[in-house]
């Protein structure tokens, strides 16, 4: 984001106007993200996605989505994460998204290297040693 001069925790900007427009670039940016992945994808996945039959692209294909979770697993095994369980989420707007929980504590320089795209899904982890969800995904705290 920071080649977008898009600040983390933009989303607490206090100016509505320039919160609006980070809220804008980073969409952008991820629209960007996401359709460069769709192009590193096999040309029928590409297919699919484009006319909207992908199992990423609504609740009704949960079935057809259910083998990328066991997909997801073993990649994620192969970059060293404690896996505990891979399920699929529904989300708003009618998506599916790959929801990973783990045991390991997800500090930031961890979790930057995990991806956030699978063969066409969002991604989303949650670590079940800290439920809460403000505490997940942040550097260590250095020792006085």
């Amino acid at each position: 984001m920071t080649g977008e001069n898009v600040p983390m925790g933009f989303v607490k900007e206090p100016d509505p106007v320039l919160r609006d427009k980070y809220i804008r670039q980073y969409g952008e940016l991820r629209r960007h993200l996401y359709a460069k992945h769709v192009a590193t994808l096999p040309p029928d996945d590409q297919q699919s996605i484009d006319e909207g039959r992908h199992p990423s692209q609504s609740h009704r294909f949960a079935v057809e989505a259910q083998p990328y979770c066991e997909q997801l697993e073993r990649h994620l095994g192969t970059l060293g994460l404690d896996v505990s369980e891979v399920h699929l989420g529904r989300y708003h707007m009618d998506r599916i998204v790959l929801t990973v929980e783990t045991p390991e504590h997800l500090y930031a320089a961890k979790y930057r290297k995990l991806p956030w795209l699978f063969q066409g899904f969002e991604v989303k982890y949650i670590s079940t040693t800290n439920k809460n969800a403000t505490e997940q995904c942040v550097e260590p705290k250095t020792r006085k």
